[in-house]
């Protein structure tokens, strides 16, 4: 009677191989989450831009200025280049999220909705969007103020004045 089985040499080489494959797999595998994680990031930065703008056209596209009066809309350049501390503010009908409180004046319809760009810690500045429910009250001016990206390299703001002159 012959027993069959494999040697110890045989197993070794079988374990050898089999560690081999699984280390080339592993590699391959790091490698491509690695590239993975690289796309995201490289992508995020114009998925969050094209957000951020996309909100922003929202908000002007909803422009509201007749029956107002002449405080519906305000530019401020403010800092050169380097330390701008820009801002545009206007009523708009574009939809925000709904207040915390309750405010007795708010239908809805209306807002005030204002972006900033402040300079941030990093040298980058940081842009802010403004959210008014109450129109009652300087419109333009009140409300909640709320980061919403921290690495904005730059923006520019252009529009025509009461005079039809491009600020």
């Amino acid at each position: 009677m012959v027993q069959r089985g494999f040697t110890l040499i045989e197993l070794i080489v079988v374990l050898g191989i089999f560690t081999l494959v699984m280390t080339m797999c592993y590699t391959i595998l790091e490698t491509t989450l690695e590239a993975d994680r690289r796309i995201q990031k490289t992508t995020l930065t114009g998925k969050v831009g094209e957000a951020i703008l996309g909100q922003m056209r929202r908000d002007l596209q909803g422009a509201a200025w007749r029956g107002l009066g002449t405080d519906v809309f305000r530019g401020e350049d403010h800092g050169d280049e380097d330390n701008a501390e820009d801002s545009i503010d206007f009523i708009t009908t574009s939809p925000v999220p709904d207040p915390e409180d309750e405010i007795p004046s708010w239908t809805g319809e209306l807002n005030s909705v204002g972006y900033a760009l402040r300079p941030g810690e990093d040298g980058d500045n940081v842009l802010f969007r403004r959210v008014a429910w109450d129109l009652t009250s300087d419109p333009l001016d009140s409300g909640v103020r709320t980061a919403i990206y921290a690495h904005v390299k730059a923006l520019s703001f252009e529009y025509l004045d009461i005079e039809g002159e491009w600020v």
